[in-house]
């Protein structure tokens, strides 16, 4: 791990990429591998010091060096210079001279939502601004648009990671700073609309996929479900604050039902079941539910956060005046609560108490309500959550 000025005036791109990228793997190693913080922070630093005086070296690198580049930056915390950042994005979306061997066009999609993730993670971290972060990502989300193909035998997309790390990157860079990056953009808003209209559509491609996959999809990956549930639920709230279903897409508000039943559905026992089975039917002959029926222990149990995120994405289709059915909702949210290494923590259950109010009916949030009025609690029947959900729990 030890770098020093000599190495770095001569090594070559690879040779930068794959350092930065075993200096990132190290770091996750906790130290096991016998090289210290200190000694790997200083040879990540030496590297992107290379890169900002060596112009022919960021010049030379390929679509898939620029993304382990960026991915081992984001990993190791350091920062880098617009001029940087830009130069590696664009390596990795094809659009730099030289990034991509003869006959092909950019990053394929792990390449390519890797360095997504990585921009995404740098400008969360401040080690990167967010608006050069945004400009950077554009490129890459039309190129990870064009890689992945949409279907139920896709190859592409049942490659989980690609959907649940490009989605919370394009929605992580979607936000807004009040103040900070509201401001800097305003100075080019047209370039701000770019990424966010490359975005839509990269979820919207994405959600096609998942669709079609069945519940398959969401069985082997519920992280990659919820993330991208996640990622498109703030185009449902925004739709719903202009007050009327009609400024929601009708295929986008179809495509989010869907996925937040499925999603609802594999939380709970029973829901799980029906969906393994609707997975090995033969009427479902694509990759997805063939994979199941060879290897069923690929099916995982969502985690807590997974649910909120379902929640969270239900709520927002009921401001629609979308109908959400409240037994696969009411046993998801039972299962979570009885306890077990998938019960909500305090942050996941202040989520839920909200979509639970909201998505049920129940009126205000129990724990808005004045002392005077008293507490506001659920109880059988018509004036709280009804008893017997799908999964058998009250």
């Amino acid at each position: 791990a030890r770098v020093d000025a000599r190495l770095c005036g001569r090594v070559d791109a690879r040779g930068a990429a794959s350092a930065l990228w075993a200096l990132a793997t190290l770091a996750s190693s906790r130290g096991e591998a016998g090289v210290g913080e200190r000694e790997r922070r200083a040879a990540t630093r030496a590297l992107v010091g290379a890169l900002s005086t060596r112009p022919e070296l960021r010049a030379a690198f390929s679509a898939r060096d620029a993304a382990n580049a960026l991915w081992g930056c984001a990993k190791a915390r350091v920062g880098l210079s617009d001029e940087i950042t830009t130069r590696l994005a664009s390596a990795v979306s094809g659009s730099a001279p030289g990034s991509a061997p003869p006959g092909e066009r950019g990053a394929n999609a792990v390449e390519a939502s890797m360095a997504l993730w990585a921009l995404a993670s740098m400008a969360g971290d401040g080690t990167i601004g967010a608006r050069p972060a945004r400009l950077a990502a554009t490129g890459i989300v039309r190129r990870l648009a064009e890689s992945v193909t949409v279907g139920p035998t896709s190859t592409e997309v049942d490659q989980h990671r690609i959907v649940a790390n490009a989605s919370w990157a394009a929605a992580k860079l979607s936000e807004r700073v009040a103040g900070v990056e509201g401001a800097g953009e305003g100075k080019d808003p047209a370039k701000s609309s770019e990424f966010d209209a490359a975005a839509t559509g990269l979820l919207r491609k994405f959600a096609a996929a998942a669709v079609e996959a069945g519940p398959a999809f969401q069985l082997e990956s519920p992280r990659a479900a919820a993330q991208l549930v996640a990622a498109l639920r703030p185009s449902l709230l925004g739709a719903a604050r202009v007050g009327t279903p009609r400024d929601a897409d009708d295929d986008d508000v179809a495509a989010m039902s869907i996925l937040v039943h499925r999603g609802l559905r594999s939380c709970f026992a029973g829901g799980r079941e029906e969906m393994e089975k609707e997975a090995r039917g033969k009427g479902r002959a694509g990759a997805n539910g063939a994979m199941i029926r060879k290897h069923p222990e690929r099916i995982q149990k969502p985690s807590s956060d997974d649910l909120a995120a379902f929640c969270d994405a239900a709520e927002a289709l009921v401001g629609l005046g979308v109908r959400v059915d409240a037994g696969y909702f009411r046993s998801a949210v039972a299962a979570a609560c009885t306890g077990g290494p998938t019960a909500p923590g305090w942050r996941e259950a202040g989520r839920l108490e909200h979509c639970v109010f909201s998505v049920l009916g129940l009126g205000p949030v129990a724990a808005t309500v004045t002392a005077r009025r008293g507490s506001h609690r659920g109880g059988g029947g018509a004036d709280g959550v009804p008893s017997g959900g799908a999964d058998g729990v009250p």
